[in-house]
């Protein structure tokens, strides 16, 4: 009963689709920025509430995250679907206590201090969760900078978001550009940073004094840590 169901609904798309010169078709081709943003958007937003909330999983996904990246382009089979429907239920248990926001130290704002800017400055080229990303990048190395997080565990979050086909730095990223955004962003976070930074993979904390200074150490390290990926890339 149910595929005939689908193959009636099918094929009353296609006949209505036809009718209208394949005017729904077409929106697909019209939107697929969008969608691709919203997509890139979901993936980022998973991938940083997985590795905060499921220490044990995401030291799995770091090991095996060749293999995983070939499930999530082989349809979510098995591993990647597992890891799909932890980071959804991780989500949800994130964001349910707390949706009037009360509490501005918030998880999700990970990946979410910088991003905005650098995606607005490049906003023909940069999709959203490409800036989540790269945010992520550097908050971790800012984490670093302020001795919270080891090199190793850094190495780790950077080579995985590189090994989702993720970029983890950009061209467009300044110290002056960085600084200004986390100025901008205490203005939504009640005067204060808040910038969330990871401890180890799996556990954050909260800062509210990041320094100009630890904002330059910490995209030059990034910058460091890119260029050495991309020369292994070229020259595997």
């Amino acid at each position: 009963m149910r595929i005939s169901l689908i193959i009636m609904c099918v094929t009353v798309f296609l006949v209505v689709n036809t009718y209208y010169d394949n005017k729904f078709t077409k929106l697909f081709h019209i939107n697929k920025k969008y969608i691709q943003m919203a997509t890139y958007a979901f993936v980022g937003l998973s991938l940083y509430l997985f590795v905060k909330r499921n220490p044990e999983g995401s030291k799995s996904m770091f090991k095996h995250a060749n293999d995983i990246v070939k499930c999530i382009n082989d349809k979510f089979i098995t591993t990647g679907n597992e890891i799909l429907k932890m980071a959804i239920q991780d989500m949800l248990e994130e964001l349910a206590p707390n949706l009037f926001e009360e509490n501005l130290e918030r998880l999700v704002d990970f990946g979410h201090t910088f991003s905005a800017t650098l995606e607005m400055h490049d906003i023909s080229n940069l999709l959203h969760g490409e800036a989540v990303a790269i945010d992520i990048c550097l908050s971790s190395s800012l984490s670093h900078i302020k001795g919270i997080l080891r090199m190793d565990e850094l190495n780790k979050i950077i080579k995985l978001i590189n090994d989702s086909f993720l970029p983890t730095f950009h061209e467009k990223i300044t110290p002056k550009l960085m600084w200004e955004s986390i100025k901008e962003k205490k203005l939504h976070r009640d005067g204060f940073q808040r910038l969330p930074l990871p401890v180890v993979i799996g556990k954050a904390t909260f800062v509210n004094d990041i320094k100009y200074d630890e904002v330059c150490m910490a995209i030059d390290l990034l910058k460091n840590l890119a260029d050495k990926l991309d020369s292994a890339k070229k020259n595997h």
